[in-house]
């Protein structure tokens, strides 16, 4: 008997990147030089830098960004300033969202929402959109995500914020995709790419691009060459990026790796060597081995080297039960990243057990 790996795999590699750019985004300010002014501001000047400050620091010093986000919410309580309030109560819900603490994440999330929607557009609005959406995607609630994303990219469009109508479009491309509607998820996807900048927002081109090939890919038909090439040409469009960074380069050469194990299965596993690789110096990427000792597993199951595969699916299970292990969603490049990746692992160990399962299973064992 032998294993149907396209129909497994294709998943994988189908969503890997949703929700791949929904960045969490972090204002590139000088934290001292905003805690000097507290003392000097008074009133809503002060919340302000209180908000501003929570948010230049939430990667760093988390408690402390919590601290802050509630002294600018107390204050805005007492002189009923809405949009001091309204993003205290995002900050605070973003410090927990970085913990991994889902219900006050929601929680403080929404009441930021109910005061957003009462006063004027800001990029903090739209941006509590997006980090709603990925909550609600993770969480299964695929319709709900989708509302959120296309409210988030109504406030971008009213401020004419370019970042946030990137990531808009780009998670309306990635969730049209996933309902199957994958015309619409190329118009989103080209649309994304007019708002990045080829010489400054090369990471970002690579996922649309890596995005656009595997919409390709599952457009494709088997027996035709020219839609292989199609894929492999976007795939590498991305790799061709020097400033692309290590986890969207290591997630395009395990997808070129698998496009290529269907017709040429040594090029297929060199993309994989390189792929892993990457995974050794790149913390975001070193996930993708799990992964990547799944699909060398089930080559080795192909060629008939059983207890090889039994060696690569234990090796892979284990590399998924550690990082779930010590799980932190700090410690991702992007917090994205880590919400993307967890749900990856788990599914790796799932779909490796089943493997293993069949395997002994066939062996008699």
């Amino acid at each position: 008997m032998k294993f149907k790996v396209a129909s497994v795999v294709i998943l994988f590699i189908l969503v890997n990147c949703v929700h791949g750019q929904i960045r969490f985004r972090v204002k590139n300010l000088n934290a001292d030089s905003l805690m000097a002014l507290i003392s000097e501001k008074e009133g809503t000047g002060k919340i302000d830098v209180l908000n501003l400050l929570s948010n230049v620091i939430c990667r760093k010093n988390i408690n402390n960004s919590i601290s802050l986000a509630t002294q600018a919410i107390n204050l805005s309580e007492k002189i009923e300033y809405q949009k001091g309030l309204a993003d205290g109560y995002f900050n605070v819900g973003n410090g927990y969202f970085l913990l991994d603490s889902l219900q006050p994440t929601i929680s403080n999330y929404l009441k930021a929402l109910r005061i957003y929607e009462d006063i004027e557009p800001s990029e903090e609005f739209g941006n509590l959109c997006m980090q709603l959406s990925l909550v609600n995607y993770h969480a299964g609630r695929l319709d709900v995500s989708l509302q959120y994303v296309r409210q988030g990219k109504s406030i971008y469009d009213k401020i004419d914020d370019k970042t946030g109508k990137f990531q808009a479009n780009f998670s309306l491309g990635l969730c049209k995709k996933d309902v199957g509607e994958l015309d619409s998820a190329f118009y989103y996807y080209h649309k994304a790419l007019s708002y990045l900048d080829l010489s400054h927002d090369q990471d970002q081109v690579a996922y649309v691009y890596n995005a656009i090939g595997l919409n390709h890919a599952r457009q494709a038909d088997p027996n035709d060459t020219s839609s292989f090439s199609t894929i492999i040409s976007w795939l590498n469009k991305g790799l061709e990026l020097p400033e692309a960074g290590c986890n969207i380069r290591a997630t395009l050469y395990v997808n070129l790796g698998y496009q290529f194990l269907v017709y040429n299965k040594e090029k297929g596993l060199g993309y994989l060597q390189l792929a892993n690789n990457i995974g050794d110096s790149c913390f975001d990427a070193y996930d993708n081995k799990s992964t990547i000792n799944w699909l060398l597993g089930w080559v080795s199951y192909e060629q008939g080297d059983f207890d090889k595969a039994i060696s690569f699916y234990e090796k892979g299970i284990k590399i998924a039960e550690e990082r779930l292990l010590n799980f932190s969603i700090n410690d991702y490049d992007e917090p994205v990243h880590a919400y993307n990746n967890r749900y990856y692992l788990k599914l790796d160990k799932q779909t490796i057990n089943g493997y293993l399962y069949t395997l002994y299973t066939e062996l008699g064992d």
